[in-house]
Protein backbone atom coordinates (compact mmCIF):
# COMPACT_ATOMS: atom_id res chain seq x y z
CA UNK A 1 0.00 0.00 0.00
CA UNK A 2 1.20 3.23 -0.68
CA UNK A 3 0.13 6.69 -0.65
CA UNK A 4 0.50 9.28 -3.73
CA UNK A 5 -1.44 12.05 -5.09
CA UNK A 6 -3.98 10.65 -8.11
CA UNK A 7 -5.23 13.04 -10.77
CA UNK A 8 -8.47 11.66 -12.16
CA UNK A 9 -10.56 12.85 -15.08
CA UNK A 10 -14.61 12.72 -14.59
CA UNK A 11 -16.27 12.10 -17.74
CA UNK A 12 -20.45 12.24 -17.90
CA UNK A 13 -21.88 12.25 -21.60
CA UNK A 14 -25.68 13.08 -22.14
CA UNK A 15 -27.55 12.40 -25.79
CA UNK A 16 -29.62 15.83 -25.94
CA UNK A 17 -33.07 15.11 -27.73
CA UNK A 18 -34.75 17.92 -29.33
CA UNK A 19 -31.68 19.57 -30.76
CA UNK A 20 -29.46 18.93 -34.67
CA UNK A 21 -26.21 20.01 -34.55
CA UNK A 22 -25.81 17.97 -37.87
CA UNK A 23 -23.96 21.19 -40.00
CA UNK A 24 -21.63 21.29 -36.73
CA UNK A 25 -17.86 19.90 -37.11
CA UNK A 26 -16.00 19.80 -33.99
CA UNK A 27 -16.59 20.76 -30.43
CA UNK A 28 -18.91 23.39 -29.45
CA UNK A 29 -18.28 24.85 -26.12
CA UNK A 30 -20.79 25.97 -23.67
CA UNK A 31 -18.92 26.37 -20.35
CA UNK A 32 -15.45 26.04 -19.37
CA UNK A 33 -15.01 26.87 -15.57
CA UNK A 34 -10.70 26.98 -15.01
CA UNK A 35 -11.32 27.03 -11.11
CA UNK A 36 -12.44 23.46 -11.35
CA UNK A 37 -10.97 22.47 -14.42
CA UNK A 38 -14.62 21.70 -15.93
CA UNK A 39 -15.55 22.02 -19.65
CA UNK A 40 -18.67 21.00 -21.15
CA UNK A 41 -19.36 21.10 -24.80
CA UNK A 42 -21.73 19.52 -27.44
CA UNK A 43 -20.35 16.86 -30.66
CA UNK A 44 -21.73 14.88 -32.77
CA UNK A 45 -19.45 12.05 -32.55
CA UNK A 46 -20.02 9.46 -29.83
CA UNK A 47 -16.42 7.30 -30.25
CA UNK A 48 -14.02 9.89 -29.60
CA UNK A 49 -15.21 10.30 -25.73
CA UNK A 50 -16.43 6.84 -24.79
CA UNK A 51 -13.49 4.87 -24.64
CA UNK A 52 -13.06 5.04 -20.55
CA UNK A 53 -16.90 3.83 -20.64
CA UNK A 54 -16.97 1.17 -22.79
CA UNK A 55 -13.65 -0.39 -20.85
CA UNK A 56 -15.14 0.17 -18.01
CA UNK A 57 -18.25 -1.77 -18.89
CA UNK A 58 -16.42 -4.53 -20.14
CA UNK A 59 -14.20 -4.96 -16.93
CA UNK A 60 -17.35 -4.94 -15.07
CA UNK A 61 -18.72 -7.35 -17.31
CA UNK A 62 -15.38 -9.82 -16.82
CA UNK A 63 -16.12 -9.61 -13.11
CA UNK A 64 -19.08 -10.56 -12.76
CA UNK A 65 -19.38 -13.34 -15.13
CA UNK A 66 -16.13 -13.34 -17.15
CA UNK A 67 -15.62 -13.19 -20.91
CA UNK A 68 -16.75 -16.81 -21.71
CA UNK A 69 -13.39 -17.49 -24.16
CA UNK A 70 -13.34 -14.62 -26.33
CA UNK A 71 -10.97 -11.88 -25.97
CA UNK A 72 -11.22 -8.28 -24.16
CA UNK A 73 -10.92 -6.41 -27.38
CA UNK A 74 -13.52 -8.39 -28.95
CA UNK A 75 -15.79 -7.51 -26.21
CA UNK A 76 -14.62 -4.36 -26.52
CA UNK A 77 -15.72 -3.29 -30.25
CA UNK A 78 -19.24 -5.40 -28.98
CA UNK A 79 -19.88 -3.08 -26.58
CA UNK A 80 -19.25 -0.05 -28.99
CA UNK A 81 -21.47 -1.55 -31.62
CA UNK A 82 -24.38 -1.73 -29.44
CA UNK A 83 -23.57 1.75 -27.53
CA UNK A 84 -23.41 3.43 -30.96
CA UNK A 85 -27.11 1.29 -32.08
CA UNK A 86 -28.57 2.71 -28.74
CA UNK A 87 -27.89 6.05 -29.25
CA UNK A 88 -27.84 6.44 -32.64
CA UNK A 89 -29.05 10.18 -32.94
CA UNK A 90 -26.73 13.03 -32.19
CA UNK A 91 -25.90 16.01 -30.48
CA UNK A 92 -24.10 14.54 -27.29
CA UNK A 93 -23.57 16.60 -24.52
CA UNK A 94 -19.89 16.06 -23.12
CA UNK A 95 -19.19 17.08 -19.58
CA UNK A 96 -15.06 16.43 -18.68
CA UNK A 97 -13.57 17.53 -15.69
CA UNK A 98 -9.86 17.25 -14.16
CA UNK A 99 -8.64 17.17 -10.96
CA UNK A 100 -6.37 15.39 -7.86
CA UNK A 101 -7.71 13.00 -5.21
CA UNK A 102 -4.58 12.91 -2.60
CA UNK A 103 -6.71 10.42 -0.43
CA UNK A 104 -6.99 7.96 -3.18
CA UNK A 105 -4.86 4.77 -1.98
CA UNK A 106 -3.61 2.29 -4.54
CA UNK A 107 -3.65 -1.23 -2.66
CA UNK A 108 -4.12 -4.73 -3.95
CA UNK A 109 -4.07 -3.50 -7.54
CA UNK A 110 -3.22 -5.87 -10.31
CA UNK A 111 -1.57 -4.36 -13.68
CA UNK A 112 -3.49 -5.62 -16.72
CA UNK A 113 -0.61 -4.46 -19.32
CA UNK A 114 -2.89 -1.11 -20.96
CA UNK A 115 -4.72 -0.35 -17.49
CA UNK A 116 -4.55 -1.21 -13.51
CA UNK A 117 -7.64 -2.54 -11.66
CA UNK A 118 -8.73 -1.71 -8.25
CA UNK A 119 -11.36 -3.72 -6.86
CA UNK A 120 -13.79 -1.87 -4.24
CA UNK A 121 -11.36 0.45 -3.28
CA UNK A 122 -13.47 3.06 -0.68
CA UNK A 123 -10.28 5.54 0.07
CA UNK A 124 -10.61 7.77 -2.35
CA UNK A 125 -12.98 11.33 -1.84
CA UNK A 126 -13.73 11.99 -5.30
CA UNK A 127 -17.14 12.98 -5.53
CA UNK A 128 -19.26 14.35 -8.80
CA UNK A 129 -21.71 15.82 -7.15
CA UNK A 130 -18.99 18.98 -6.59
CA UNK A 131 -19.62 19.75 -10.58
CA UNK A 132 -23.44 18.75 -10.34
CA UNK A 133 -24.31 22.55 -10.09
CA UNK A 134 -22.21 23.24 -13.02
CA UNK A 135 -24.04 20.14 -15.02
CA UNK A 136 -27.70 21.75 -14.01
CA UNK A 137 -26.71 25.12 -15.02
CA UNK A 138 -25.15 24.06 -19.03
CA UNK A 139 -28.54 21.58 -19.32
CA UNK A 140 -30.78 23.85 -17.85
CA UNK A 141 -29.31 26.77 -19.86
CA UNK A 142 -29.98 24.30 -23.54
CA UNK A 143 -33.71 23.88 -21.87
CA UNK A 144 -34.53 27.41 -21.59
CA UNK A 145 -32.49 28.62 -25.21
CA UNK A 146 -33.62 25.65 -27.83
CA UNK A 147 -37.32 25.94 -27.80
CA UNK A 148 -37.64 22.17 -29.27
CA UNK A 149 -35.41 20.76 -26.42
CA UNK A 150 -36.98 17.91 -24.95
CA UNK A 151 -34.95 15.17 -22.97
CA UNK A 152 -31.37 14.07 -21.74
CA UNK A 153 -30.58 10.99 -21.69
CA UNK A 154 -27.77 9.37 -20.02
CA UNK A 155 -25.14 7.77 -21.79
CA UNK A 156 -22.88 6.82 -19.57
CA UNK A 157 -20.02 8.25 -16.91
CA UNK A 158 -16.80 7.78 -15.63
CA UNK A 159 -13.95 8.56 -13.36
CA UNK A 160 -10.47 7.17 -14.13
CA UNK A 161 -7.16 8.00 -12.12
CA UNK A 162 -3.69 7.69 -13.15
CA UNK A 163 -0.42 7.13 -11.71
CA UNK A 164 2.67 9.09 -12.12
CA UNK A 165 3.48 7.51 -15.35
CA UNK A 166 0.13 8.70 -16.82
CA UNK A 167 -1.30 4.73 -16.77
CA UNK A 168 -5.05 4.62 -16.30
CA UNK A 169 -6.34 3.21 -13.02
CA UNK A 170 -9.96 1.66 -13.46
CA UNK A 171 -11.41 1.24 -9.62
CA UNK A 172 -14.35 -0.79 -9.66
CA UNK A 173 -16.75 -0.46 -6.95
CA UNK A 174 -20.21 -2.59 -6.94
CA UNK A 175 -23.58 -1.71 -5.72
CA UNK A 176 -26.97 -3.24 -6.31
CA UNK A 177 -29.84 -0.68 -6.25
CA UNK A 178 -40.82 5.93 -26.96
CA UNK A 179 -42.06 9.27 -26.63
CA UNK A 180 -42.10 11.68 -29.74
CA UNK A 181 -40.43 14.93 -29.95
CA UNK A 182 -39.35 17.42 -32.75
CA UNK A 183 -36.22 18.77 -33.64
CA UNK A 184 -33.85 22.14 -35.13
CA UNK A 185 -31.18 22.63 -36.37
CA UNK A 186 -28.92 24.74 -33.98
CA UNK A 187 -27.74 27.73 -34.67
CA UNK A 188 -24.90 30.61 -33.50
CA UNK A 189 -27.58 32.85 -32.10
CA UNK A 190 -28.43 29.86 -29.56
CA UNK A 191 -25.46 29.01 -28.94
CA UNK A 192 -24.17 32.14 -28.01
CA UNK A 193 -27.02 32.51 -25.90
CA UNK A 194 -26.50 29.08 -24.25
CA UNK A 195 -22.90 30.22 -23.41
CA UNK A 196 -24.39 33.36 -21.61
CA UNK A 197 -26.87 31.70 -19.71
CA UNK A 198 -24.45 28.78 -18.73
CA UNK A 199 -21.75 31.56 -17.62
CA UNK A 200 -24.69 33.88 -15.78
CA UNK A 201 -26.50 30.08 -13.99
CA UNK A 202 -23.39 28.51 -12.77
CA UNK A 203 -22.37 32.16 -11.28
CA UNK A 204 -25.35 33.24 -9.76
CA UNK A 205 -25.62 30.35 -6.45
CA UNK A 206 -29.01 31.23 -5.85
CA UNK A 207 -30.31 28.98 -9.11
CA UNK A 208 -28.77 26.22 -8.29
CA UNK A 209 -31.89 24.30 -6.24
CA UNK A 210 -33.94 25.85 -9.52
CA UNK A 211 -31.59 24.16 -12.00
CA UNK A 212 -31.67 21.21 -10.22
CA UNK A 213 -35.02 20.32 -10.54
CA UNK A 214 -35.41 21.46 -13.96
CA UNK A 215 -32.68 18.86 -14.99
CA UNK A 216 -34.50 16.05 -12.98
CA UNK A 217 -37.50 17.20 -14.76
CA UNK A 218 -36.37 16.91 -18.14
CA UNK A 219 -34.48 13.87 -17.14
CA UNK A 220 -35.44 10.70 -19.67
CA UNK A 221 -35.18 8.30 -16.74
CA UNK A 222 -38.29 9.87 -14.49
CA UNK A 223 -42.03 9.20 -15.08
CA UNK A 224 -44.40 11.57 -15.37
CA UNK A 225 -45.22 12.04 -11.97
CA UNK A 226 -41.76 12.86 -10.68
CA UNK A 227 -40.87 15.29 -13.58
CA UNK A 228 -43.88 17.68 -13.15
CA UNK A 229 -43.48 17.54 -9.38
CA UNK A 230 -39.71 18.40 -9.98
CA UNK A 231 -40.96 21.21 -12.93
CA UNK A 232 -43.51 22.46 -10.35
CA UNK A 233 -41.21 22.76 -7.71
CA UNK A 234 -38.65 24.21 -9.64
CA UNK A 235 -40.82 27.29 -10.92
CA UNK A 236 -42.72 28.00 -7.31
CA UNK A 237 -39.04 27.87 -5.73
CA UNK A 238 -37.93 30.42 -8.76
CA UNK A 239 -41.19 32.52 -8.28
CA UNK A 240 -40.54 32.63 -4.70
CA UNK A 241 -36.56 33.53 -4.76
CA UNK A 242 -37.40 36.08 -7.69
CA UNK A 243 -40.36 38.02 -5.66
CA UNK A 244 -37.97 37.61 -2.51
CA UNK A 245 -34.64 39.41 -5.05
CA UNK A 246 -36.91 41.68 -6.49
CA UNK A 247 -39.88 42.89 -3.86
CA UNK A 248 -39.78 46.37 -4.08
CA UNK A 249 -39.36 46.93 -7.80
CA UNK A 250 -42.39 44.29 -8.37
CA UNK A 251 -44.29 46.41 -6.03
CA UNK A 252 -43.40 49.70 -7.59
CA UNK A 253 -44.47 48.35 -10.48
CA UNK A 254 -47.81 46.86 -9.43
CA UNK A 255 -48.67 50.15 -7.39
CA UNK A 256 -47.68 52.35 -10.31
CA UNK A 257 -50.39 50.38 -12.48
CA UNK A 258 -53.04 50.87 -9.96
CA UNK A 259 -53.59 48.52 -7.50
CA UNK A 260 -57.01 46.02 -6.87
CA UNK A 261 -58.15 45.73 -3.07
CA UNK A 262 -56.79 42.04 -2.63
CA UNK A 263 -53.51 43.70 -3.66
CA UNK A 264 -53.75 46.45 -1.19
CA UNK A 265 -54.23 44.26 2.06
CA UNK A 266 -51.16 42.33 0.70
CA UNK A 267 -49.01 45.24 0.80
CA UNK A 268 -50.27 46.12 3.66
CA UNK A 269 -49.33 42.81 5.38
CA UNK A 270 -46.63 42.14 4.17
CA UNK A 271 -47.85 38.87 3.50
CA UNK A 272 -48.45 37.78 -0.20
CA UNK A 273 -49.95 34.11 -1.71
CA UNK A 274 -48.24 32.70 -4.67
CA UNK A 275 -50.60 33.93 -7.08
CA UNK A 276 -49.84 37.19 -6.21
CA UNK A 277 -46.03 36.82 -6.36
CA UNK A 278 -46.22 35.34 -9.59
CA UNK A 279 -48.77 37.87 -10.96
CA UNK A 280 -46.67 40.58 -10.08
CA UNK A 281 -43.70 38.72 -11.75
CA UNK A 282 -45.12 38.73 -14.47
CA UNK A 283 -46.38 41.80 -15.26
CA UNK A 284 -42.73 42.76 -14.33
CA UNK A 285 -40.92 40.49 -16.29
CA UNK A 286 -43.13 39.90 -19.49
CA UNK A 287 -46.05 41.93 -21.65
CA UNK A 288 -48.48 43.42 -19.02
CA UNK A 289 -51.48 43.26 -21.05
CA UNK A 290 -50.63 39.60 -21.56
CA UNK A 291 -52.85 37.99 -19.10
CA UNK A 292 -53.00 34.29 -20.53
CA UNK A 293 -49.62 33.48 -18.25
CA UNK A 294 -51.52 34.04 -14.79
CA UNK A 295 -54.57 31.98 -15.95
CA UNK A 296 -52.02 29.34 -17.19
CA UNK A 297 -49.98 29.20 -13.53
CA UNK A 298 -53.17 29.24 -11.87
CA UNK A 299 -54.35 25.69 -13.57
CA UNK A 300 -51.17 24.35 -13.27
CA UNK A 301 -51.58 25.31 -9.45
CA UNK A 302 -54.65 24.44 -9.14
CA UNK A 303 -53.56 20.57 -10.23
CA UNK A 304 -50.57 20.67 -7.93
CA UNK A 305 -53.29 21.49 -5.37
CA UNK A 306 -55.16 18.69 -5.72
CA UNK A 307 -52.15 16.17 -6.05
CA UNK A 308 -50.70 17.56 -2.82
CA UNK A 309 -54.15 17.55 -1.20
CA UNK A 310 -54.91 13.52 -2.47
CA UNK A 311 -57.22 13.99 -4.73
CA UNK A 312 -57.04 11.47 -7.65
CA UNK A 313 -55.55 12.35 -10.79
CA UNK A 314 -54.81 11.00 -14.00
CA UNK A 315 -50.60 11.06 -14.54
CA UNK A 316 -50.91 10.74 -17.56
CA UNK A 317 -52.29 13.66 -18.51
CA UNK A 318 -50.04 15.80 -15.62
CA UNK A 319 -49.15 18.99 -17.60
CA UNK A 320 -45.59 18.31 -17.54
CA UNK A 321 -45.06 20.47 -20.61
CA UNK A 322 -46.78 23.21 -19.74
CA UNK A 323 -44.83 23.45 -16.26
CA UNK A 324 -41.89 22.80 -17.89
CA UNK A 325 -42.27 25.55 -20.86
CA UNK A 326 -43.68 28.21 -18.49
CA UNK A 327 -40.73 28.10 -15.92
CA UNK A 328 -38.54 28.44 -18.72
CA UNK A 329 -39.92 31.11 -20.10
CA UNK A 330 -39.72 32.95 -16.88
CA UNK A 331 -36.09 31.64 -16.09
CA UNK A 332 -34.91 32.43 -19.53
CA UNK A 333 -36.61 36.33 -19.64
CA UNK A 334 -34.89 36.91 -15.59
CA UNK A 335 -31.42 35.56 -16.94
CA UNK A 336 -31.90 38.35 -19.93
CA UNK A 337 -32.53 40.67 -18.00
Amino acid sequence: MYRRKMNYKYELIYQIQGLSTSSVEGEIILLEDSAHSFKAFLSNNLDNYCADIDKRAVIGKMLLGGLGGRTFDSYLEETRNQRNERYKTPPFLIVQAFGDDSSFILKDEADKGDYILSIQNDTGTFSKGQYQDLINSVISSLCITIDTFYKVKKVGEAVVYYNDGGKPIHNMVFSCHGTGFSSREVVDTDIERTKTCSSILSEKGSFNTICRLLVQSVNIKNDALLSYLSAWTALEVFVNKSFKLKKQQLIENMTERGLDEPFQKEIEKDKFSLMSKFKMLCFYLSNPDECSDVERFKGLKDIRDKLLHGDEIDLKSLPVFETQNLLRKYLSIYVQT
